[in-house]
């Protein structure tokens, strides 16, 4: 993946959040390329989106991509502010809720300046969400979907216990919504049941070229699935300039024009699927009855057969009796009769 026209065809969810890192780091730059560490950044999309940057990528998974190290975001191998720039995209939630302050300190360790946290935070809303999307995969492949099972078992962290662990580092984040959530589930649920679909691989890149290219600028409003945190040691302006670019659009009468009904397109789905579905049982039905009919025509063809057979040998006894009541049939039987008697007089003799 390295062209633009790839990137815009990423999963929407994942679109998202590595955009938003790209909009901080052109605010963050400053007439050179940052050094940035990504923690929890497996496989490395990082570095499509930051190309004019220095991009380290560490996680606990085996990657063979260029500046990857696999190490625990709990004890990074670096030192002090070794970094200009530390992310994480969705990767706290991960975490087993007692080494996240760890994890987050690392991050604030090593960064000379740039803190940016990404993660889904706890409320009712956002878990019954995961809880839907989490349980429409399992009935639909019939097997877990392990993300979402992680942030079921361990839970989704709390907004106010990351604020204060900021905090106590002298480091008061900015608090940005990202994920629109009311399109956030219907869209996982389209895509999951898309997914479902054979060769659906290019539709499902479709639509989410489609939401990424229309509707990401929209999609940083309350209620939202994750929260972009983003906190600076020395560039305290960074922060105002933040919320600026990602403010909620002012010309409503626009964003009401390109509202994303995602129930509507939902729904649409599964017509059509229904309609294939229904088209598809049809010419099964249809392969069925022609199969069982030239069954039954071989069947047919079978019978008339054993018939014409049983028919022919009636016809032989038939003409067999009448040939045995027949003169010339007697006299030779008689003749045989003397034969065999005569044959076996001579033997006994």
């Amino acid at each position: 993946m390295t062209t633009k026209t790839k990137l815009i065809e990423l999963p929407f969810d994942q679109y998202q959040r590595y955009r938003d890192v790209q909009e901080i780091a052109d605010l963050a730059r400053d007439k050179k390329p940052l050094k940035v560490l990504d923690v929890g950044g497996h496989p490395g999309i990082i570095k499509e989106f930051l190309t004019k940057d220095d991009a380290t990528i560490v996680d606990i998974l085996p990657c063979d991509t260029p500046n990857y190290i696999q190490t625990d975001g709990s004890n990074l191998p670096f030192e002090d502010d070794s970094f200009d720039f530390v992310c994480s995209l969705d990767a706290l939630e991960h975490v087993p809720p007692g080494n996240r302050e760890k994890f987050l300190n690392e991050m604030m360790r090593v960064s000379k300046n740039y803190v940016v946290l990404i993660c889904p935070f706890h409320n009712e809303n956002i878990k019954l969400a995961e809880e839907i999307t989490y349980e429409f995969y399992n009935k639909t492949f019939n097997a877990p979907l392990t993300v979402l099972g992680e942030h079921l078992q361990h839970g989704l962290p709390e907004l106010d216990e990351i604020k204060k662990i900021f905090e106590k580092k002298g480091m008061k984040p900015s608090i940005i919504p990202s994920g629109y959530l009311f399109n956030w589930l219907p869209l996982q649920i389209a895509k999951i049941y898309i997914q479902s679909l054979p060769d659906a691989q290019q539709l499902n890149a479709m639509i989410d070229k489609f939401y990424n290219t229309n509707y990401y600028e929209l999609d940083h409003k309350e209620p939202s699935y994750r929260k972009v945190l983003v906190a600076s040691k020395q560039t305290k302006n960074i922060l105002s300039k933040v919320e600026k670019r990602f403010a909620p659009s002012s010309n409503g009468s626009k964003e009401e024009v390109k509202s994303f009904d995602t129930f509507s397109m939902l729904m649409s789905l599964f017509d059509l699927q229904h309609k294939n579905q229904m088209e598809g049982l049809t010419k099964e039905l249809e392969k069925t009855h022609d199969i069982l009919k030239e069954k039954d025509v071989h069947i047919s063809n079978q019978e008339k057969i054993i018939n014409d057979r049983d028919n022919r040998i009636q016809d032989l006894e038939r003409w067999a009796a009448k040939v045995q009541q027949t003169v010339p049939y007697k006299l030779y039987s008689s003749v045989k009769k003397l034969k065999k008697s005569k044959s076996e007089n001579e033997n006994g003799n």
